[in-house]
Parts: C-alpha cells; structure tokens; sequence
C-alpha cells in the first residue's frame, strides 16, 4: 500500500509538473531546480485547474511490440494505432485548451475528427507545423489496418485463412521511425524540444 501511494503522489505531482511547464508557469531552464520546482508547485497547486492524467502510452507501445515479435501483426498495429492516435490527441488537446476552446467542444473536435484529419489539415487550422508525409502516410495505413481488423466481418463465402496478417507489409523499422518522430513532434510543440528533460525533472522530484 505504501508503495502504491508513492506512486498515485508521483504521478500526481508528474501530471502538475507537465501541465505548469504547458502553461508557461515553469521555464525549461528551470526544471534542474529540484527545490525550486517543488516550491513553486506548492505555491501554484491550490490555484491551478489541472485534470490528473496517466500516460499508458509507455506500456501500449511495449504491448505492441511484444505482439509483433510474437507475429501476432493484428494485434500489434492495433496498439501501435492507438499510441499514434493518443498522441496526437494529446498535442491537439492541449492546442486547444491554448487556443480556449471548451470543453465540451474539444472532446466533441476529437470524436469527429478522422485520424488522417488529425495527423492532416486540422494541424494547420490550429497553427500546429505540417506532420511529415511520409510518417503521416504510414500511420495512415496503420489505421486503414487496424479498421480492417477490428470491424472484422465473417463472410462464409470466403475462406479467410489469414485473420491475422495484414493485407499490406508492416516493417517494424518503418513503425519504429513513425515512434520516434510521433515522440520528437509532441516533444518540440508541447515541450519546446525538451520533454526528455521534464520527465528527468519528474523522476528527481
């Protein structure tokens, strides 16, 4: 029990720490400051409207890759489009709170919105750089997949041996590189480039 409640406190205090630094409240430079930080969270804490969130995209993507080395392809694109698409929505979410839209509207944005508009035009509506080609396409692809899968209709005019491979190729290092690049583009527009940094910050505290 001790041990969970450290956890829930350093998440708790993780979710403060990454909404100031979104709200310009703590500067970058500032995140070496373990004192500091911690006294400014104690003097911000009681004025601040922050929601709690736990980031499970560090586990999806290790049951993604789990599923791939297992060749259950299916399920890994299955987790590596929700990684892709949690991400995403986090960049976008946190856009429009900037942007003051409400509530009830950026959840409404989000559900209309298709993954290839997110990852597309609605970036440039919400002044948010061009996603790269090439990794926007592939995630695409993904979710083409993934939809494919998951809406699965049994037809017993088809003999459908192969339920669990992908109709197009999925390269793991292509995967991989769309990771990485999802990771630096949330990094650089949400962070200013130094996510790894705020995380460090967080671990130390």
């Amino acid at each position: 029990m001790e041990n969970e409640n450290k956890k829930a406190a350093k998440d708790i205090i993780g979710s403060v720490l990454k909404s100031m630094v979104l709200k310009g409240l703590i500067d970058i430079e500032e995140l070496n400051e373990r004192e500091l930080l911690l006294e400014k969270i104690r003097e911000l804490l009681p004025t601040l409207d922050i929601a709690i969130i736990v980031d499970h995209r560090p586990d999806i993507l290790k049951q993604a890759d789990w599923y791939y080395s297992q060749k259950e392809y299916n399920y890994a694109i299955l987790f590596y489009t929700i990684f892709f698409e949690h991400s995403i929505n986090n960049v976008i979410i946190v856009k429009l709170q900037n942007l003051k839209i409400s509530e009830k509207s950026r959840k409404e944005i989000l559900r209309s919105l298709s993954i290839a508009t997110k990852f597309g035009w609605f970036l440039e509506v919400v002044g948010l750089p061009k996603f790269n080609e090439k990794y926007k396409k592939t995630i695409t692809r993904l979710s083409e997949e993934r939809n494919t899968f998951v809406h699965y209709k049994w037809n017993p005019d088809i003999d459908d041996t192969t339920t669990n491979t992908p109709k197009s190729e999925v390269d793991l290092g292509e995967i991989k590189a769309c990771v990485k690049y999802m990771k630096n583009y949330e990094s650089k527009n949400l962070f200013f480039g130094n996510k790894s940094s705020v995380d460090k910050a967080i671990r130390l505290l």
